[in-house]
């Protein structure tokens, strides 16, 4: 590659510098406007040759394209899922493909490939069983399936962005902790979970209980902290309800995530 824009270099000097007997007038009929693309697919290709020994700007881009040369993982392993000719939304397993983009991102790829009409947009629970339950037997497919055996069945897996392929642990879309209240310096319990940003399909209810029997699910004893958090695959947030309760004066109380599913 280095050998070839090396040439192509040469190549392009000799072109654009040559003459005819009159200094004036080049040897190949060439207009400004040749000169001005020539001159950006040059720039461009000794940018990329750059990049083979470490990070360059190609294309106002840092590129690093040395590791793709020394990464163990195929194209195949990088590439995203695939409905008909059009990837479907966030799926690109490393949005940063092994580091040769490095600042890039799951909204940037989508971004990218839609405005290039290609990319298959995620929005009902159906268009997401087609990519990601595809090929499996139609009673996997249903929403009540659980094809992982990881306890979450499909709908739970669409409504936390999991993959229905691949076991998913708690801490993947949710968890719990004692944080302080800045308003009053005391320490509340908290719950932070994934949720779709866009959820017309699906309703997410933090239910309280003193039993693990009966659940209070008016939302009454939870309060939201702050805004929604937007996550880089630009499908979900991460969202943070604190329960209102202080833990020194409440003998015990549980908190969870109740999904119900809304589509008729």
């Amino acid at each position: 590659m280095q050998n070839a824009v090396s040439i192509y270099t040469t190549a392009s000097n000799y072109v654009r510098n040559t003459r005819t007997g009159n200094p004036r007038i080049h040897l190949y009929s060439l207009r400004p406007s040749h000169f001005t693309e020539e001159q950006k697919v040059l720039t461009t290709t000794q940018s990329v040759s750059q990049s083979l020994d470490g990070p360059a700007v190609v294309g106002g881009e840092t590129t690093d394209f040395s590791k793709f040369v020394i990464s163990s993982k195929s194209i195949r392993e990088q590439l995203p899922v695939l409905v008909g000719n059009k990837a479907v939304a966030s799926t690109t397993p490393d949005p940063t493909f092994d580091g040769v983009i490095p600042n890039s991102s799951q909204t940037r790829v989508n971004d990218i490939l839609r405005k290039k009409g290609l990319l298959y947009e995620v929005g009902t629970f159906g268009t997401w069983a087609s990519a990601f339950l595809k090929g499996r037997s139609l009673a996997d497919q249903a929403k009540g399936a659980d094809p992982d055996k990881d306890m979450l069945n499909n709908f739970a897996e669409y409504a936390f962005n999991l993959n229905p392929n691949a076991s998913s642990a708690l801490k993947h879309y949710q968890v719990s902790q004692l944080a302080t209240n800045v308003a009053d310096g005391k320490n509340y319990l908290q719950l932070s979970f994934t949720r779709r940003i866009v959820r017309t399909e699906i309703s997410y209810i933090v239910a309280v209980s003193d039993n693990l029997s009966t659940w209070d699910r008016t939302q009454l004893q939870v309060q939201q902290v702050g805004a929604p958090q937007s996550n880089a695959d630009g499908i979900t947030e991460v969202v943070t309800y604190r329960l209102l309760a202080l833990p020194e004066v409440t003998a015990r109380k549980f908190m969870r995530i109740e999904i119900t599913d809304l589509a008729p």
